[in-house]
């Protein structure tokens, strides 16, 4: 397993970690997200919410299928698609500036630490393969095979 694969699967350990600690904490984050989806469904004749939640299902599912599929052909496809995840991981730092900025803990901004690091170890394995350059092996630490 390489080292993007490895960075990828500790994305997919992190972020439920990242999820059930704001769920234990405040859902802040949450709302702000059912905020942003009711302005998607006022874009949406009211008897037609169902369709507008199929519509969006079928959105979603298209874009996850997509990645999947780009992550099965490989190269830069594949590369793109981890790099993404890299990004995702990497913009949950805003954790950290929120708890700055109010001088107190922040939802989620625990596990946002390792879903930063882990992003910018990806962001930087998924660089150094587009570019071609050799990537060291990973130490005994963090492999997978013990």
């Amino acid at each position: 397993m390489d080292r993007v694969n490895r960075w990828f699967l500790g994305l997919l350990v992190i972020g439920p970690l990242h999820m059930g600690e704001q769920l234990l904490t405040s859902i802040e984050e949450f709302s702000m997200l059912r905020e942003q989806l009711g302005g998607y469904y006022s874009l949406f004749d009211p008897t037609f919410a169902d369709s507008a939640s199929v519509i969006l299902i079928t959105i979603v599912f298209t874009i996850i299928s997509l990645a999947i599929y780009a992550a099965m052909v490989g190269g830069r496809a594949r590369l793109t698609v981890a790099g993404v995840f890299g990004i995702l991981g990497v913009s949950e730092i805003h954790h950290l500036f929120e708890a700055i900025a109010k001088a107190a803990y922040d939802p989620g901004v625990v596990t946002s630490l390792a879903y930063f690091a882990v992003g910018c170890l990806m962001l930087r394995d998924v660089r150094r393969e587009l570019r071609g350059e050799p990537i060291a092996a990973t130490p005994a630490l963090l492999s997978l095979r013990g």
